[in-house]
């Protein structure tokens, strides 16, 4: 890439359009660009990096910063490059965000970013998106890459020169981007320390299922399994050992299980047998319970039929009830018609209150409408005189209105006046305040000149307080994991607690339920037995002392069902144990990798405090990475209000010559509008000879008199509408109130006849009336109902009585034979019951009990014992499998990350990232040694360090200075300033080839070299000038930015920039 034509336009100290024709300066060789110091040398090189990519070539230009502070509001911010790429010319045009006056209005608008690329074959890239990757294309290069190929910064290189392997691999991991072998290193760590972990909890795993190995203590085998429950049994033996005692367990369960059998079922054949006693007792005692019934449902059988004979006593009254019945119905009609009159009297009543009513009512209105058009007359009269006053009131109105217009605008004009006086005082204080503005602007450039280091500072402080915190936060996760852990650790061993209480409990529960069935049996049997009765069990005929019967006692699906919960609270106890166990041993594992953890991150911590101590170290760096960010953020705005300072001074200076310039013209207007408010105050003689603040009074006071009379007369006007208006409403109204008079009078005399009318009916209603009352023995309808409720009630209570005994009578007939048959049966059912000697069965029955009990706990304990070591057999073979399989991983990872972290021992400490760096290194020194080689006359040249001075810190990129004149190999530390110039900058071309090269080997026919050569001797220069003019051999030129002197004697092309003193620089081409 050959910069052909570079436009600036108000960019940076350019502050109008500035043209630098760089076809000038050819296709090869050395130019120089110099010049004042600050006056825009490395602008140039800004301006071409922004018009290709966008951004400036350092990262501390923004694109928002620009704009130049020197340019007119009106001129544009952009940059415009032509260029030649491999034989093909393109164009491309920029222009950054920034500030600008609105073409409409006084406004300030935001002109947003643009970018427009002409292509050789005159295809137009207007979005800046689409620019950009066709740029990247085109060069194939990004901002970052072209500015470490293209420029050769001033001071940036020495850096690289004296830093030490840890320093350079920063350096290099920046520029060749091979954070990605970091990240791969890390990651190899971190697994590796994970698979280790793996394996230390799967041992500790493996151990502790191996500790569950249960054998009974007379076993030969006891010895054995302790030993290997205490970790002592090689690891082969112990499938084989388990083996054996699953074998042993599974051949006793077998044996227990046939006698367990055979129990049982003699068992159940007692049970039966003392089942039939019990239920022959239980039908004695039912037999004697039925006779005792039937008695007494003979007895109650009598009762009934008498109760029924009193019922039908009553049947000759229920008759006489029904006749009386009969004639009250007969007398219902009268009744109605009574009821009728009565009514119509009442609604003859109501009529005739409402006539008198409105009677009255309508007399009371005649009256009101006589006195109300009385009224209306004489307030007519009053109104007569009131269209003459009208007439007059509206032409003193008109006058008086004129004066006020006039002393208004002449008022206006006198404001006006006193405005521009305060404007004038305004403009004043505004000079005075934009003075004091520029004087504050000037002392805060000078107290912000440190501002950059500050701010490089502060960002360093704060990534050390990012990776400390980073670290505890892990740390801070990994012992809420443990404390999460112990909890649930300890709700295990609770659990497994509980669960076996609850066994116990349940086996308690068991035997209390089989002994109370057992000891009931007895009881059962002798509540059967009467004297002189043979016992079915014993035979013999006296039962002095009887068994009683427990209360609450079991049958024998209670006691089974008791035996099956007992026998499964036990399993659940056993496979709690385990669990507990298990966590037991995880626990152990995370207490001691956090231990080792607290030890690495914190001092004097132990894991008890180890919460605290690191929340309050998080604590403690939040805190200071608070202060630190804070501090960054005011360092920050400092540069970036350092930067905009120089623009607001010159910003400021416009605003001063601005507003001197706008009091001047308000003062010339003031004095015009003087003579204009005198010309106008002479149109009223009160103020005809007044002038300045009393002319303004006095004229206030004038037009307030006017207001109030016009106030005044507006009242009165509107005073005299308003009678005029009733006027007319009053002619309006006298003639409907006579009508409303005439119409009620007619209404009243029509009510008073059909008053008289209603009074007389009510007269005929009231003999009919008492007539009918006088031949009724009752009241009235009610009265009647009430009585005939009263009849008909009573009648039903007989009916209902006979009823009733009839159907007591015949339910106890049938209950009577109901028990008869139910005693036959019972009778038959006694016949055909087997008897037994219910103590010999009991006895042996409580026999079979307890050894039925002695082979169930035996029978629990082996198959406990069993279950528990085929557990131990299955995870033991399980884990040690996958321990194996970890084992093997975390020994190939282990090797795999010592050697990516370069922590292998005895050897030297070389990471992944490091030998890859190695790489470019040794091409950058290779290139960098063909031209220090010229530059010191082949007296030095540079040497990638390959053996390290201890295989205790990292290596790998130290860098050694061969001496040819003696032989030796030294540090390049040691050089002298001018010597580490020469091999600074030779390091610096290096990388540019270097980065070129892994870029894909794209050209570049133009670089830059920022400064340094004042440290030189004058042989030193020379050598350094034949090493650049070197460079530049072929179609590939070199700028140097430089204000050397002896320089501008050596080199012919140059490009000179200078400051104008009004602000601002200017560039010229000399060849």
């Amino acid at each position: 890439m050959r910069p052909i034509k570079l436009t600036m336009s108000a960019f940076g100290p350019y502050a109008s359009k500035t043209v630098l024709d760089l076809d000038k300066l050819g296709t090869h060789g050395l130019y120089l660009i110099t010049g004042d110091t600050g006056a825009g040398k490395t602008t140039i090189f800004d301006a071409i990096t922004f018009a290709l990519f966008g951004a400036a070539s350092g990262d501390n230009r923004k694109p928002d910063m620009l704009r130049s502070k020197y340019a007119d509001p009106e001129t544009p911010t952009e940059v415009e490059l032509e260029f030649d790429y491999a034989g093909k010319t393109y164009t491309i045009r920029r222009n950054p965000e920034y500030e600008r006056p609105a073409k409409r209005g006084d406004k300030i608008v935001v002109q947003k970013a643009d970018a427009e690329l002409t292509m050789p074959d005159g295809r137009v890239f207007t979005k800046p998106r689409e620019v950009n990757a066709e740029i990247q294309a085109i060069l194939g290069v990004d901002r970052e890459q072209f500015s470490q190929i293209a420029m050769i910064a001033q001071g940036e290189f020495r850096r690289l020169l004296q830093a030490g392997t840890r320093e350079r691999i920063e350096i290099f991991r920046s520029i060749f981007k091979t954070e990605r072998y970091e990240k791969l290193q890390i990651k190899l760590k971190n697994a590796a320390t994970q698979a280790k972990d793996r394996c230390e909890e799967l041992q500790q795993s493996v151990q502790q299922y191996v500790s569950g190995i249960q054998c009974a203590e007379d076993d030969v085998l006891y010895p054995k399994a302790q030993s290997a429950a205490a970790g002592q049994l090689p690891a082969d033996d112990i499938p084989s050992l388990l083996d054996t005692l699953i074998e042993q367990d599974r051949t006793l369960s077998s044996e227990l299980t046939q006698q367990l059998e055979q129990t049982e079922q003699r068992l159940g054949e007692l049970a039966q047998m003392l089942k039939d006693a019990q239920t022959r007792a239980l039908r004695v005692q039912e037999q004697a319970d039925l006779t005792a019934r039937l008695t007494q449902q003979k007895e109650l059988m009598s009762e009934k039929h008498t109760s029924l004979n009193a019922a039908k006593a009553m049947a000759p009254r229920a008759e006489q009830l029904k006749a009386e019945l009969i004639r009250l119905e007969q007398q219902l009609p009268r009744y109605d018609e009574l009821d009728g009159k009565r009514a119509a009297y009442q609604t003859s009543e109501r009529s005739a209150a409402e006539h008198a009513l409105t009677i009255a009512q309508d007399q009371e209105q005649i009256a009101q409408l006589t006195q109300s058009a009385a009224d209306l007359r004489e307030e007519l009269a009053a109104l007569a005189d009131v269209s003459a006053t009208v007439v007059d009131t509206a032409h003193r109105t008109q006058q008086e209105q004129e004066r006020q217009t006039a002393l208004t605008a002449l008022l206006a004009q006198l404001t006006q006046h006193a405005e521009l006086a305060a404007a004038l005082e305004e403009k004043t204080q505004q000079l005075e305040k934009a003075q004091a503005e520029l004087d504050a602007l000037l002392a805060e450039q000078t107290a912000l000149v440190n501002a950059g280091e500050k701010l490089q500072s502060l960002k360093s402080q704060q990534e050390k307080l990012i990776e400390q915190e980073t670290a505890l936060a892990g740390l801070k996760q990994q012992l809420a994991a443990y404390q999460k852990q112990l909890a649930t650790l300890s709700k295990a061993q609770a659990e497994y607690l509980a669960a076996s209480e609850e066994a116990e409990k349940k086996q308690n529960t068991y035997d209390q339920k089989n002994r109370a069935f057992l000891d009931a049996q007895a009881g059962i049997l002798a509540r059967s037995l009467t004297d002189g009765k043979p016992c079915p069990v014993c035979g013999s005929v006296h039962h002095p002392a009887l068994a009683a019967i427990p209360e609450n006692v079991p049958d024998q699906s209670e006691v089974e069902a008791a035996k099956a919960v007992a026998d499964r609270a036990s399993t659940t106890a056993s496979s709690k144990s385990n669990a507990a166990a298990a966590l037991r041993a995880t626990c152990e594992a995370q207490k001691a990798a956090l231990t080792k953890a607290l030890a690495a991150q914190l001092t004097d911590c132990t894991l008890e405090n180890a919460e605290d101590a690191v929340s309050h170290r998080l604590t403690e760096l939040q805190a200071q990475e608070l202060e630190v960010a804070a501090a960054i953020d005011k360092a920050q705005r400092d540069c970036e209000r350092r930067l905009s300072l120089e623009q607001e001074i010159s910003s400021q200076q416009t605003v001063l010559k601005a507003v001197e310039e706008a009091r001047q013209s308000a003062r010339e207007t003031l004095l015009q509008h003087e003579a204009q408010c005198r010309t106008a105050s002479k149109a009223f003689p009160e103020l005809e000879y007044l002038e300045g603040e009393a002319l303004r009074t006095h004229a206030k006071a004038l037009l307030s008199t006017i207001n109030a009379h016009l106030i005044e007369l507006a009242e009165l006007a509107k005073k005299l509408s308003a009678q005029q208006q009733r006027r007319t409403e009053i002619e309006q109204l006298l003639p409907q109130k006579q009508k409303k008079l005439d119409e009620t009078n007619q209404h009243r005399q029509e009510l008073e006849k059909a008053l008289a009318a209603e009074q007389a009916h009510q007269e005929e209603l009231q003999v009919q009336i008492q007539q009918l009352a006088s031949q009724l023995p009752f009241t009235d309808k009610a009265a009647v109902s009430e009585k005939t409720k009263e009849i008909t009630t009573e009648a039903e209570q007989i009916t209902t009585a006979q009823q009733s005994a009839q159907a007591a009578l015949e339910a106890a007939v049938k209950q009577v034979e109901s028990l008869q048959g139910q005693l036959t049966q019972l009778n038959t059912q006694l016949e055909a019951l087997p008897v037994y000697n219910t103590e010999v069965l009991e006895a042996e029955q409580t026999e079979l009990q307890q050894k039925k009990a002695a082979f169930t706990t035996r029978g629990k304990t082996l198959a406990a014992r069993q279950s528990a070591n085929e557990l131990v057999r299955r995870n033991f073979a399980a884990q040690s499998e996958t321990l194996a399989e970890a084992e093997h991983r975390c020994q190939w990872l282990r090797a795999l990350s010592d050697t990516a972290n370069g922590s292998l021992s005895g050897k030297e400490k070389i990471m992944l990232e490091t030998y890859i760096q190695m790489t470019y290194f040794d091409r950058i020194l290779s290139r960098a040694n063909l031209r220090l080689m010229v530059m010191s006359d082949g007296q030095y040249e540079l040497k990638r360090r390959t053996t390290a001075a201890d295989v205790r810190s990292q290596s790998g990129l130290d860098l050694d200075v061969i001496d040819h004149h003696n032989g030796s190999e030294r540090s390049a530390e040691t050089l002298s300033g001018g010597e580490a110039f020469l091999a600074s900058l030779s390091l610096a071309l290096g990388l540019s080839d270097a980065v070129q090269a892994s870029a894909g080997g794209i050209r570049m026919d133009t670089l830059f070299v920022d400064e340094g050569f004042g440290s030189l001797s004058d042989n030193a220069l020379e050598q350094a000038m034949q090493a650049l003019a070197g460079l530049s051999d072929g179609n590939r030129l070199v700028g140097i930015i430089s204000h050397v002197a002896e320089l501008k004697d050596r080199i012919d092309r140059q490009i000179i920039v200078r400051k104008d003193r009004t602000g601002g620089s200017r560039v010229e081409i000399q060849c």
